[in-house]
């Protein structure tokens, strides 16, 4: 962060652009997919409650956000036997926990400092098709920005690859290394925003927003063939264009 000294200089804020709206066809206008399709819920027994962050010591398995009467039988219509895309770093319902690639997540190791834990988990996607090889990384601290310093001084850097940090109030967000970024980035991860807007890459100007969300974009198909492929996304980034607000 710019206005940041020490170990925190070395951070910018993790921002997800995620996959958005991917339209139906005229035909089949029940094959849509929105954001909710790619945000994950736990999946629970009977009135269990649903935690938001997770022990790692048994896999759990988790369905798309919101669900929808029949959804699921429309998009595995549609999609034939394909499987559909789902997002290498995207966000879990509630806060404290983001999903990953186990590709990815298996290259970050945290300090047990940081209080994060990592749980192999099952996606059953908007499909209805179960979907291995993801992990959910699971923040269970929240740190002030004034004790970063002294609680991960001699910490080295691979071992604190993400930071769950205090913004005010009850927000928090997430602060991810340059040198995480810079792999991602490389490894071609799309749901992470490389180009971050240099208010954003200000500590205070973050904890003085109104509201500050770490999705800040999303990308928009016109249909689920565009969509399965990558092609012609269209980048809708009301954090990225939009004034401000603070």
């Amino acid at each position: 962060m710019i206005d940041m000294q020490g170990i925190l200089s070395e951070y910018l804020p993790l921002q997800l652009i995620n996959f958005g709206d991917v339209y139906a066809p005229e035909n089949h206008p029940e094959a849509w997919l929105d954001e909710y399709d790619f945000s994950w819920r736990p999946i629970v027994d009977g009135n269990e409650s649903e935690p938001q962050i997770y022990l790692g010591d048994t896999p759990m398995r988790f369905s798309v956000e919101e669900k929808r009467h029949n959804k699921a039988s429309h998009i595995k219509q549609e999609l034939g036997d394909r499987l559909l895309r789902l997002p290498p770093v995207s966000s879990c319902w509630g806060s404290g926990s983001l999903m990953l690639y186990s590709e990815l997540a298996d290259k970050l190791t945290f300090t047990p400092i940081l209080g994060v834990t990592k749980t192999p988990a099952t996606l059953v996607d908007a499909a209805g098709d179960e979907r291995e090889g993801f992990t959910a990384l699971s923040f269970h601290k929240i740190f002030f920005h004034q004790r970063v310093n002294l609680r991960l001084a001699g910490v080295p850097i691979q071992q604190r690859p993400i930071i769950r940090i205090l913004l005010k109030g009850n927000s928090d967000t997430y602060l991810v290394h340059k040198s995480i970024l810079d792999d991602w980035q490389k490894a071609g991860v799309e749901t992470v925003c490389y180009d971050i807007k240099e208010s954003h890459q200000s500590f205070n100007f973050l904890c003085n927003l109104k509201m500050y969300y770490g999705s800040v974009a999303s990308l928009d198909y016109g249909n689920l063939d565009d969509f399965q492929n990558g092609k012609n996304p269209l980048l809708d980034g009301y954090f990225l264009f939009d004034d401000d607000n603070n």
